[in-house]
């Protein structure tokens, strides 16, 4: 067997310290191949951004700690990297897409410098051609007159064009790791689909991997080859999409799969799951989904889950000692 591309082994990633310190990322292993798409999916605050960051090592210590685990890319540990190392691999090796773009591009720089930078610091380009290229890049990513956007500031732009510029920097090398937190999010439909569309061509021409963070299934139905759930820090569920989608096994995803609006629907109200994820990330002892499970049972209070492995890998006890045979959802795919 090849090594993955990126493998993720047990994964510890804390804020603050003492009784009060928060679990932001609980114990999660993953592996990634190459050409594949992982989509983390979870609601807000169960630790996906945070996971994201932490794999190329951009979660800001102090407040946060890098407790424990490993983070290997291409067999090489990004958590034992020097600085320099790091330098080399971002932007290059591995780039990201940024959930909040106005916050991520330098207010000071043009956004076609920013991406010129990365083509003459990692392609050795001249001036003249990585200004050409990052043009070509804006015109990519769906931007109109990228000339003339090319030596606007941030500030001179809208939110969307400033996501367009951010997906046309973190493209700009061709990674092999592309991870990109809700990279649509404040596009239009139209664009949506342009970005997501340029997004798989990319894959099936360089064979460039992709974590994708949403927390829109319709966007995970659509690109994801496998799908990792995520809460209070900890993994619920890793499966293959089209399992996924056939019947998710956690409690958790079920509520996840049945809160998505479905056209048909006679009924506007939509459906949530009651309740709140746990301050402080994952608890010390059993299920973090206990207090919102409708099946919670005694020792799902107790003891806490340990994952379980067959065509999907679930981290519940209500599929202790089974092969974990996708069950029928409650409710198809979006």
């Amino acid at each position: 067997m090849t090594e993955p591309l990126l493998a993720i082994e047990n994964l510890a990633v804390h804020f603050g310290t003492g009784p009060g310190s928060v679990r932001a990322v609980d114990g999660v292993s993953l592996t990634l191949e190459r050409g594949e798409i992982l989509a983390v999916v979870g609601e807000s605050g169960s630790g996906k951004s945070v996971l994201s960051r932490a794999i190329l090592r951009l979660v800001r210590e102090p407040p946060g700690r890098l407790v424990g685990g490993h983070i290997r890319f291409e067999g090489r540990d990004i958590a034992a990297m020097s600085p320099s190392e790091l330098r080399a691999l971002r932007g290059d090796q591995i780039s990201m897409i940024f959930q909040e773009p106005m916050a991520s591009l330098n207010p000071v720089f043009t956004i076609g410098f920013q991406i010129s930078e990365a083509l003459r610091t990692h392609r050795s380009l001249s001036r003249r051609a990585a200004r050409a290229e990052a043009i070509r890049l804006l015109e990519q990513v769906g931007m109109a007159d990228a000339a003339l956007r090319y030596d606007a500031y941030p500030n001179q732009i809208s939110g969307g064009m400033c996501q367009r510029a951010m997906i046309a920097q973190a493209l700009a090398c061709r990674p092999r790791l592309l991870i990109a937190d809700e990279p649509t999010t404040a596009l239009d439909v139209t664009i949506q689909a342009q970005i997501l569309a340029l997004l798989r061509r990319l894959r099936d021409e360089t064979h460039m991997a992709i974590i994708l963070v949403t927390h829109n299934l319709g966007v995970v139905a659509e690109m994801a080859d496998r799908v990792a759930v995520m809460y209070a820090g900890r993994l619920a569920e890793v499966a293959d999409a089209q399992t996924f989608f056939a019947g998710p096994l956690h409690p958790y995803s079920r509520g996840l799969m049945a809160s998505v609006p479905r056209i048909g629907d006679r009924v506007a109200t939509l459906r949530a799951i009651p309740g709140v994820i746990p301050r402080g990330g994952a608890a010390a002892a059993g299920c973090t989904f206990r207090d919102r499970c409708p099946q919670a049972m005694d020792i799902c209070r107790q003891t806490p889950p340990e994952f379980i492995q067959g065509g999907s890998r679930v981290s519940c006890w209500l599929h202790a000692g089974s092969d974990i045979a996708a069950p029928a959802a409650e409710g198809a795919a979006p």
